[in-house]
């Protein structure tokens, strides 16, 4: 479920609240490349959110951006 400021919450939803389900969509990116890693952006499907990966003190956290597609 997504909710204001752009937070991801993992839910169990049913019947009245499936339209707030949120579809993921995996793109290849540019980037360097090696025999086994190809770098993917994980983003939300028609929106202009994606996942990464920032570290809050010392612990890595997950956390929803937007970007600019023209860049």
């Amino acid at each position: 479920v997504l909710s204001d400021p752009c937070e991801l919450k993992a839910l169990h939803l049913n019947g009245q609240n499936i339209n707030q389900q949120v579809v993921f969509s995996m793109s290849f990116v540019q980037g360097e490349t090696s025999n086994n890693k190809i770098p993917v952006a994980l983003g939300l499907k028609g929106k202009n959110l994606y996942l990464s990966c920032v570290m809050k003190g010392d612990t890595p956290t997950l956390q929803l951006e937007s970007v600019d597609p023209k860049t």
